[in-house]
């Protein structure tokens, strides 16, 4: 988490061939009961890897982000590399989530039990653990792909950014649900708070409250104001 909002080199450390190798290779690997399918294992490892290539995207696109938000102009070859880099994580993530799709996770739409929830009809995912790396990913992509937005990428990533944004918010209630709940949300919800509406965002820090007694990640003093202005999905 650290590496991903703070990061302090344009290179996490993680993704350091060394270390790269330890992900696919070293001891965690005990953290698997030993039935867990091989291919299993693979996909989880595999999410790791994109995810330890993150901070160097978080290191190139959030000052460009914030440039462009500012009205200030920037390099065109600073673009260039930010759109290169976006691209293809971009292409990695695609290429992981189409071996995710193989372990046969299926969501469900059902009805809210949180009256304070916006979304009348929730995604219920059946397994906690793998419910974090599908949020995780759709925060990654909503990441890459309004950079892409902003290096005006030859691909209209609009509407999907919007199904992104719902499908994370729709799974706070069953990914955060239980004592490790909160955990399993904070990189997702951080990011999407930077991309929903000022309503959505009250909601959000609503959560936080009461997530933030079980995870400091997730203390809502470490969030900015919610927007000021009409922007955002909900």
């Amino acid at each position: 988490m650290s590496s991903l909002f703070f990061p302090t080199s344009d290179k996490c450390f993680l993704a350091q061939p060394e270390w790269r190798k330890v992900i696919y290779d070293g001891p965690g690997q005990s953290i698997y009961a030993p039935e867990a399918p091989e291919f299993s294992m693979q996909v989880v490892n595999s999410f790791f890897v994109c995810l330890a290539d993150m901070p160097e995207v978080m290191w190139w696109g959030y000052p460009f982000r914030q440039a462009l938000l500012a009205g200030r102009r920037v390099n065109p070859k600073r673009i260039q590399h930010v759109a290169e880099l976006a691209a293809a994580n971009h292409e990695r993530f695609a290429a992981w989530y189409e071996d995710f799709k193989k372990l046969g996770v299926e969501l469900k739409e059902v009805p809210s039990k949180d009256p304070s929830s916006p979304y009348q009809v929730v995604l219920e995912h059946p397994v906690g653990w793998l419910g974090s790396m599908h949020m995780g990913y759709w925060a990654s992509m909503l990441i890459l792909q309004e950079l892409l937005i902003q290096c005006e990428w030859p691909v209209d990533y609009r509407d999907s950014q919007k199904e992104l944004v719902q499908n994370i918010l729709r799974s706070v209630e069953s990914v955060g649900s239980g004592t490790m709940g909160p955990f399993r949300l904070g990189y997702s919800i951080r990011i999407v708070y930077e991309f929903a509406s000022v309503e959505t965002q009250r909601w959000i820090i609503s959560l936080l409250d009461k997530f933030s007694k079980r995870y400091a990640a997730t203390d809502k003093n470490s969030y900015p104001s919610p927007r000021v202005d009409a922007q955002g999905y909900s």
